[in-house]
C-alpha cells in the first residue's frame, strides 16, 4: 500500500516538532532531527505496515531526539 507522504507530513509535522523541540530546544538540532524522523519513517514503512502513525512518529521522534541530545552532550 502506498503511503501519502504529503498527507502524513501535513498531519504529523506539528506532533514531531513538538516532541523534538521539548527535548532539543535548539532550532537547528530540532530541524535536523525532525527531518531524520520522517526519513527513517519512510524507510521503515517500506518493510512494515504502520497502523498508528501518530504513535509511531511520537515514539520515533522521542528516540531520535534523545539520541541527538546524547551526541550533543558527548561533544
Amino acid at each position: 500500500m502506498a503511503v501519502d507522504w504529503d498527507e502524513i507530513r501535513r498531519e504529523y509535522a506539528p506532533l514531531v516538532w513538538s516532541v523534538v523541540w521539548r527535548i532539543l530546544p535548539h532550532e537547528a538540532d530540532a530541524l535536523e532531527c525532525s527531518q531524520d524522523v520522517f526519513l527513517e519513517a519512510m524507510e521503515r514503512s517500506r518493510d512494515t505496515s504502520i497502523n498508528n502513525w501518530g504513535g509511531f512518529l511520537r515514539w520515533l521522534s522521542t528516540r531520535r531526539a534523545i539520541d541527538a541530545l546524547r551526541r550533543r552532550r558527548r561533544q
